[in-house]
């Protein structure tokens, strides 16, 4: 379940590392109110992408955080090569634009982390104070 959610993951940042890097000039360029806006709703539309991903994974019941965080941590792992090297990995976008970017994978990485704790389902003994 771990390497499955690990493997979605990957793929999930090479997509969208992809359409950042030739598409990205498209949505994602210098004016607040469009960052905003992306600032909301990615994180939004991240945490219906996880829970389909996370019933598509089938994994066992309480084990939807650590999915959840399989699903993260490829990301969160190669955006930080991505960040360091925005000029050279997004040719195509301003390089003012290097911490809107990291603000907004930060905010999608927390919004799939959180998305996989809330369906988080433990059982009657799990639960304690």
């Amino acid at each position: 379940m771990i390497l499955r959610g690990a493997g979605f993951g990957f793929a999930l940042w090479l997509a969208a590392t992809l359409a950042f890097r030739f598409y990205g000039h498209v949505f994602f360029y210098p004016d607040e109110r469009l960052q905003l806006m992306l600032l909301i709703g990615a994180p939004i539309a991240m945490m219906v992408l996880t829970a389909l991903l996370l019933r598509l994974i089938a994994e066992a019941r309480g084990d939807e955080a650590e999915a959840a965080i399989a699903l993260a941590f490829p990301g969160m792992a190669m955006d930080v090569f991505v960040v360091t090297n925005f000029a050279q990995v997004f040719p195509n976008l301003d390089q003012s634009l290097s911490e809107a970017f990291a603000g907004l994978m930060l905010a999608c990485y927390a919004a799939v982390i959180f998305t996989g704790l809330m369906l988080t389902q433990l059982a009657p003994q799990d639960e304690r104070l």
